[in-house]
């Protein structure tokens, strides 16, 4: 039997994996392929950037290898990131990308803190509460009630993205920065040319199709986990009774 003060914790509980399971999700998938250096290679030969930005293959795939570096906080500065253009030795960023890309560098950063937060109050959450064996069913239920809110994140930011991608990453831009460095010119900036609309397209393409996956998994495993524990207890129950009844004559 479940107290008030038990009952009230599992829904704090479930309430908390389907708001925040989700941008937890998507913030991993975020993270994983903005540092994937594979998938930036596979988008440069995909499209031809080496052409348009007018640089070499390998001196694409090592820019990305140092941007990369940079964002995940391995590298202090891009100053020192050169390619040959026209002949020349000259350096790969401007100062509009280099301030644009510190921004981004923060936002990076806060994503990261915040994803580990909500991992860890649910770490701790399910810990809290997993102690008290009649508890379990609900906490595999609540993941798959994390696992459908994922999905239905997942289903609406496909819906905005394929109605006006455009639109959309023109909006996140001024809700996240407080400048207008992101406003790049692809005559005068390398860092929009081979990182153009394209390039986030797919990679937003495929964070969604990753935290879909993750959230249609936590959903089939809790709601599976809950229904076997269920049948258990129901077992449990029968072979208690039969039992009794045995005893009894």
């Amino acid at each position: 039997m479940k107290t008030k003060t038990n009952k009230l914790k599992l829904i704090l509980f479930k309430l908390t994996l389907i708001f925040c399971l989700p941008v937890a999700i998507l913030f991993s998938a975020t993270l994983f392929y903005a540092y994937n250096h594979n998938f930036y290679k596979a988008e440069f030969q995909q499209y031809e950037l080496d052409a348009y930005v007018g640089i070499t293959m390998d001196e694409m795939e090592i820019v990305s290898f140092e941007l990369i570096k940079y964002i995940q906080g391995e590298l202090p500065t891009l100053d020192e990131v050169t390619v040959t253009l026209d002949g020349e030795n000259r350096p790969f960023f401007n100062q509009r990308e280099k301030d644009h890309m510190k921004d981004v560098v923060i936002i990076f950063n806060q994503v990261q803190m915040i994803r580990n937060i909500i991992f860890g109050l649910i770490g701790l959450f399910t810990i809290w509460l997993v102690k008290k064996d009649d508890n379990k069913k609900d906490i595999l239920k609540a993941y798959g009630y994390g696992g459908i809110a994922t999905v239905v994140v997942c289903g609406l930011i496909i819906l905005g993205s394929t109605l006006d991608f455009s639109q959309y990453f023109t909006l996140f831009h001024k809700v996240a920065f407080s400048n207008d460095l992101w406003l790049l010119n692809p005559k005068t900036d390398m860092l929009i040319r081979m990182l153009p609309l394209e390039f986030f397209i797919d990679i937003v393409t495929k964070i969604i199709l990753y935290s879909a996956l993750t959230g249609v998994a936590l959903t089939g495993f809790g709601f599976w986990g809950s229904k076997k524990i269920s049948e258990n207890q129901r077992d449990l129950l029968d072979k208690s009774l039969k039992m009794k009844l045995k005893a009894k004559s």
